[in-house]
């Protein structure tokens, strides 16, 4: 959002909380202006300080036509029923030729059915172009390309091919004393989940849980261990294979769906499955070129109150690691090059890979954006799971990383539930 911002930029929204607080505090930020016209007679609490200028509607048909009138463009986030009233009135509007066609722009794959169903039929539109005002995109750089502008800092990432990494390193893996398979299938009890993950995530018996970018299940097994009806999602489809082996050996209840981070359309890979908790732990966001629609699919597969639970390296610890190779290494957004990416288990090569270095801002904000709500964030020095070959065990059990400065934050969690 901040990246489309000019002088004289408005972002004009209904002025209440959420992803709307979210979007009008970037625009300020980024020196932007942010309009609120929000509905005199609804009891939701209207976000006055974090918009400049702020209009109340007399009810909400007024509301919507001053949204849709004063609107050069329109950009579309996940939502629910009032989202699609706003958007059905928007392109009623367009098909009756009510004013100019303005540019619908969707942000993820998340409206594509919905807009499929409603343009089917000889009925539905008058005007056979209607919907080519509308335009999807899965990348930031999509959307400033779609508004004509670009961000030089945050470059359209290359063609990715990291699942052929994660292919050559998996018999590796597999075989590895890192992740000790045999031990894994013979102890039924054991988890590869580690205590203060899950606390976080708190009882899980009964539930629907998707585990995103499993690898080859270990966590996706345990979740199921702990009596949750789990999803594993991942892009390397040789790994998928070792899972549902793995989880045949185990006797645990998990199914594995190919889906991909970077432009897959997630609810389309779960079949449209609503779960209560969407899971993703360590090393993760590495793999992720953006991170809005990362946390925008998230969103869209949870129930109303389920909430997304994300444990990751800490963005200071990541950065400080890269210091000790590259004195010039940025903290904020950048795309890394591997030639020679090697294994976190077992310290073999396996050829080039491509990862992203996120700030913590970002990933915060990504989430807010997507309509999540944060009600948990910690910043751990140490870990109870090891999540890496170099780890050391502490006297009191809890795992470090030795080259990390003492004091310097090694896990960041993140608990983040969609609106009831």
């Amino acid at each position: 959002m901040r990246s489309l911002v000019r002088p004289g930029t408005a972002i004009v929204n209904g002025g209440y909380q959420g992803t709307m607080t979210a979007s009008a505090s970037a625009v300020r930020r980024a020196g932007g202006t942010a309009i609120g016209v929000p509905c005199a007679n609804l009891e939701d609490a209207i976000a006055y300080e974090h918009f400049d200028l702020v209009f109340p509607a007399t009810d909400h048909w007024e509301r919507l036509r001053i949204l849709i009138e004063v609107a050069d463009a329109f950009i579309i986030l996940p939502g629910g029923i009032g989202s699609i009233v706003e958007i059905a009135a928007a392109l009623w509007s367009t098909d009756r030729g009510f004013g100019s066609r303005r540019p619908m722009l969707f942000l993820g794959n998340h409206w594509k059915e919905w807009l499929r169903v409603s343009g089917a039929g000889n009925l539905a539109f008058r005007r056979n172009d209607t919907l080519h005002c509308v335009t999807f995109a899965t990348h930031s750089q999509e959307v400033e390309a779609f508004f004509g502008v670009t961000d030089s800092s945050n470059p359209v990432p290359a063609t990715i091919d990291n699942a052929g990494w994660w292919e050559r390193a998996l018999h590796d893996h597999l075989a590895s004393e890192y992740y000790d398979l045999p031990g894994f299938v013979v102890d039924l009890a054991r988890l590869t989940i580690g205590e203060d993950d899950l606390l976080a995530l708190g009882p899980l018996d009964g539930k629907d849980v998707l585990h995103l970018q499993c690898n080859f299940g270990l966590d996706t097994i345990s979740l199921a261990r702990l009596g949750a009806r789990a999803v594993g999602a991942d892009n390397c489809v040789p790994a998928l294979a070792a899972a549902r082996a793995l989880a045949e050996r185990c006797a645990a209840d998990a199914i594995f769906v190919e889906w991909d981070a970077n432009g897959g359309d997630l609810a389309q890979c779960v079949g449209e499955r609503q779960f209560d908790t969407v899971f993703a732990s360590y090393g993760v966001l590495d793999w992720v070129a953006d991170l809005h629609d990362y946390f925008m699919q998230a969103c869209a597969v949870l129930r109303p109150g389920g909430m997304m639970y994300l444990v990751e390296v800490h963005p200071v610890a990541k950065w400080l690691m890269r210091c000790e190779t590259d004195s010039n290494a940025a903290y904020c957004a950048q795309t890394m090059t591997h030639e020679r990416g090697a294994s976190y288990a077992t310290g073999a090569e396996f050829g080039a890979l491509t990862a992203y270095a996120h700030p913590l801002h970002a990933i915060v904000t990504a989430m807010l954006l997507a309509g999540l709500e944060l009600v948990l964030m910690e910043e751990r020095p140490s870990s109870s799971y090891r999540f890496h070959r170099s780890m050391t065990m502490q006297s009191d059990g809890r795992w470090a990383w030795p080259k990390l400065a003492d004091g310097a934050p090694m896990i960041l969690a993140l608990g983040a539930r969609k609106a009831a």
